[in-house]
């Protein structure tokens, strides 16, 4: 509380209420006592060059400690006995946690002997157990955990320093086995907290407290969570929310706190942001990356000067890294999904599912899936004995990124690129919301990276350890568990999918990621792009569309090897041209990933993005410079006006719940969302369009497509309606060879790849699911949730960072601390031009 606030309480014959916690850095949390406060103050890096260090150095009761002076000045307000140690109760705790009947590591004497140490404990070190021991661990975890180990607070703020520890902070808790209680006791024994602070990072602290725990402790931990909340956390955590959502200044909020000061007793974004991250225990790893983001400093890379690809310098000119990566653990995220009941139930939805033979209505149904239940766990090569998802807990996931423009610009402008992952566990209706998403960070443009591999490094790491499993506790079993979580699908546009596959795309002969089509590019142009047209030019078909040459998993590994023996830079690059692979896909550790076939088409990008829209142009006039050739499909302009016109019209009486605002899709089609296309093209084309062509197969060919999207977004599918689904699109992309290309080598444009790309739709419907289970448009909403807490263009990174990083730590605080009711800031009241029908029904969740 600040002096403002300390002065209106005394004007009301208030006592004012003492701080308990120092906020001098984002990770103290340092309990505020007399002794604590000299202890604190002279462990400090920066103590010597304070103005309070000679206070310290003097044997004086009157300290001044700087930045905590005015709860000093409260504090001494208080009786000696307050701030005296009990040591006859520092003793009986002590011993209780190192009891022989705890089953850890003997008595007190025991340890001191082992140790080396004296019998008598420094005032210190009894000062630490007796905080750390005397409260529940839960508490501790939440409220003093961050006490005594020092975390850096460039940490918070995007310090260089914080990657060091990124192998300690990203680790999970192991099973409890006697070489890990060895650790625990060498740690905890021979810890000094004036000396040693620096070396244990909150990662291990949170580990070595964990594995001491045994199921009945930790569930009595888990019980006492709520205790750990005070109602000034309360207010401070639905005032941060309402910060938010209502992107709402930060002038703006200290207006409003010194407005309603009498009333609220809400603290500054300063301690709340501080509070939020001892709680949340999102502990945020900040990796070096190219100030054009290329790469990230990691791997073999970590030591270099300068970007292999651009050669910009890594370090300012006061030696600090000019840009960086914000990256956010996975792993604890996804155990303590496991310490709410409700989600718990719901993550249960994969192990109760019920597969079908002769429908496919879920990821679970598709053959990748049931093909790695069969199988048994691979990581680097190494095969376990146990087999993917025998656990009711084990977790599928799919990892989604794609690139966006910060600004609204249509090109060129800085995009940005989120890494998001998706939980199949959860019920198909709320798998995809914002709040059940997990992202682990936006990597900064302006560009996408050139090198997506490097920014991905720790989520290789955290995956493999998945993979063997993280010691997890189960609040509804009240048990601990191996948690294992495996990412079976990667999905994202075309450009991120080619990067994250290490593939050359339409720049080689074999452009297709999936199968071995053979492209052709037109001689006579400068543009040496590669097409992939069932027919060639000279009349030659290149593969059969009802059976294509497909990729293989073990092809990606045979080809980089081939590369990698290859003695020139020419051998290298004929080989990459003429196979399209340049080496290994990222996520590449863990075998559940199939290279060749669990990569699906997205819908969103194949279909709304890029074939829609190419024919609302060709329709147009107005792709690439193509005219309509021998064929009389292009409608004139002054007919397109009266459809735009139309179209703006009609939206006016949709109601919104079916499609949000259209606009004149003749004059504004730049500003038209993939959802836009979806509904103008399946639900208003085929009125708009009606008779507007001078051929009737042109209006029939459109809606054959029409028929195609329908089929495609159904929530279940049945192998026989693939099966004639695969007959429609393969009629379909021939039918639009003879209308569009009409096998002209100087039309070859119109066959672009994601034309060939809509014959891979049946296959990829058996294999990884149905498509709604890899479309991307969640990815779209988490866009724009990003660009709408876009306050800043001359730091958006940071921006950005700071965005995901608030938003994790309050998803974290809600789902530990059950404060969906606090967090729900909604009212649930009509307002004025609302009507509630009661012959209305409606379900959401």
């Amino acid at each position: 509380m600040g002096r403002t606030k300390r002065s209106s309480a005394k004007k009301h014959g208030k006592r004012p209420r003492r701080k308990e916690y120092c906020h001098c850095n984002p990770w103290c949390q340092e309990k505020l006592t007399r002794r604590t406060i000299r202890r604190h103050w002279k462990g400090r890096s920066d103590f010597a060059s304070h103005p309070a260090a000679q206070d310290f150095m003097d044997d004086d009761d009157d300290v001044d400690i700087g930045l905590c002076e005015d709860d000093n000045r409260y504090e001494q307000e208080l009786s000696e006995e307050e701030y005296m140690l009990n040591e006859a109760e520092a003793e009986e705790t002590n011993a209780y946690l190192f009891s022989d009947d705890k089953g850890q590591f003997g008595s007190n004497d025991e340890i001191s002997a082992a140790s080396g140490e004296d019998d008598s404990l420094s005032e210190s070190r009894r000062s630490y157990q007796h905080e750390y021991t005397s409260t529940p661990p839960s508490s501790l975890a939440a409220d003093d955990d961050l006490q005594i180990f020092k975390t850096i607070d460039n940490d918070f703020h995007g310090g260089s320093e914080s990657s060091d520890n990124s192998d300690s902070i990203a680790s999970s808790p192991s099973a409890g086995s006697e070489g890990s209680h060895n650790k625990e006791y060498n740690i905890w024994s021979t810890f000094n907290e004036t000396e040693d602070e620096a070396d244990l990072d909150v990662g291990l602290q949170m580990e070595t407290i964990e594995d001491m725990l045994n199921d009945d402790e930790y569930k009595e931990d888990w019980e006492n969570r709520l205790s750990e909340l005070s109602e000034e956390d309360h207010d401070n955590i639905r005032a941060f929310k309402l910060l938010m959502v209502s992107k709402m200044p930060r002038i703006a909020f200290k207006q409003m706190r010194f407005a309603f000061q009498h009333k609220l007793d809400i603290s500054s974004h300063y301690v709340i942001l501080h509070r939020l991250a001892v709680l949340s225990r999102v502990v945020p790893i900040w990796q070096d990356c190219c100030v054009n983001s290329c790469m990230a400093y990691t791997k073999n890379a970590s030591d270099d000067e300068f970007c292999s690809y651009c050669g910009e310098d890594r370090w300012n000119d006061v030696k600090k890294p000019r840009r960086m990566f914000c990256y956010i653990p996975m792993i604890p995220r996804l155990q303590r999904m496991f310490s709410d009941p409700e989600t718990c139930d719901r993550l249960m939805y994969r192990h109760e599912y019920k597969i079908s033979k002769d429908t496919i209505s879920d990821v679970f149904d598709s053959r990748h899936y049931q093909n790695l239940c069969r199988s048994y766990v691979t990581v680097n090569g190494k095969q376990f004995s146990y087999k993917y998802f025998s656990d009711k807990h084990d977790l599928a996931l799919s990892i989604c990124f794609d690139s966006y423009l910060l600004y609204k610009r249509r090109r060129g402008g800085p995009s940005a690129t989120p890494i998001l992952i998706q939980i199949y566990n959860l019920p198909p209706e709320i798998r995809t919301h914002i709040a059940r998403l997990i992202c682990l960070g936006v990597i900064p443009g302006p560009h996408f990276p050139k090198d997506i591999s490097s920014f991905l490094e720790l989520l290789d790491d955290e995956l493999e350890k998945l993979a063997i499993g993280v010691k997890t506790f189960d609040c509804v079993m009240a048990l601990f568990f191996l948690l294992r979580a495996y990412v079976i699908l990667k999905t994202g546009d075309m450009v991120a999918i080619n990067h994250s596959q290490n593939i050359k795309g339409h720049n080689a002969i074999f452009p297709c990621r999936g199968c071995w089509i053979e492209a052709v590019n037109n001689p006579n142009s400068k543009n040496k792009t590669y097409y992939a047209p069932l027919t060639r030019p000279d009349g030659e078909q290149s593969v059969d569309p009802y059976n294509l040459p497909w990729r293989k998993h073990t092809d990606w590994a045979s080809i980089t090897a081939r590369i990698t023996r290859a003695t020139t830079e020419k051998e290298r690059k004929h080989i990459m041209m003429s196979t399209g692979i340049k080496g290994m896909p990222t996520l590449n550790r863990v075998g559940s990933i199939d290279f060749a076939r669990a990569v699906p088409w997205d819908y969103m990008h194949l279909l709304l993005e890029n074939v829609v829209k190419n024919l609302f142009y060709l329709w147009q006039g107005r792709f690439k410079g193509l005219d309509d050739g021998v064929e009389d499909y292009i409608i004139p302009e002054h007919i397109w006006e009266e459809i735009g016109q139309e179209t703006e019209a009609a939206v006016a009486h949709i109601p919104a719940d079916f499609v949000r605002l259209i606009p004149n899709v003749f004059t504004n089609a730049s500003d038209m969302t993939a959802e836009g296309w979806s509904f103008w093209f399946m639900y208003m084309a085929p009125i708009l369009l009606c008779g507007r062509f001078r051929r009737e197969k042109y209006y029939q060919h459109m809606m054959d497509l029409v028929n195609i999207m329908k089929i495609c977004m159904q929530f279940s599918i049945t192998h026989d309606e693939i099966d004639d689904l695969e007959d429609r699109i393969v009629k379909w992309v021939e039918e639009y060879e003879k209308i569009y290309y009409q096998y002209d080598i100087d039309r070859l444009s119109t066959c672009t790849l994601t034309i060939h790309g809509l014959l891979h739709i049946p296959d990829n419907i058996r294999f990884c699911g149905p498509v709604w289970t890899a479309w991307t448009f969640f990815m779209e909403r988490y866009c724009g949730y990003l660009q709408a807490g876009l306050q800043s263009k001359t730091h958006p990174w940071s921006n950005l960072n700071n965005r995901v990083l608030h938003k994790a730590y309050l998803e974290q605080i809600d789902i530990y601390y059950g404060l969906k009711n606090d967090l729900d800031l909604t009212s649930g009241e009509l307002s004025q031009v609302e009507t509630m029908f009661p012959e209305c029904e409606y379900v959401s969740d």
